[in-house]
């Protein structure tokens, strides 16, 4: 699909956009999302074993500090996803 604008300025803006390829590199993304879920899914169940054999101080704040990554990777998780879904219907509009 070619778009052309006159814009706001005096040349013209041609915009090809290419469906096809969008969708393919959306699948792309979404699977690899999936693995990296299952990357930090794999971490987390790693750190939540060693942590309940170990105790103190020392544990807790590294504990925080793992809690933390996990917490961060699940958002770019959630945000990722959501970005797939905003492409995804912006592709239906075009």
């Amino acid at each position: 699909m070619m778009v052309a604008s006159g814009g706001g300025g005096k040349g013209t803006a041609n915009i090809e956009y290419d469906s096809v390829k969008t969708m393919e590199g959306i699948s792309s993304v979404q699977e690899q999302v999936a693995k990296f879920a299952d990357s930090t899914n794999n971490i987390a169940s790693k750190f939540n074993c060693i942590f309940s054999e170990l105790s103190g101080k020392s544990i807790d704040s590294y504990q925080e500090v793992a809690d933390f990554y996990i917490d961060s990777a699940k958002l770019a998780e959630e945000y990722i996803r959501i970005l797939v879904d905003i492409v995804q219907q912006a592709d239906q509009e075009i």
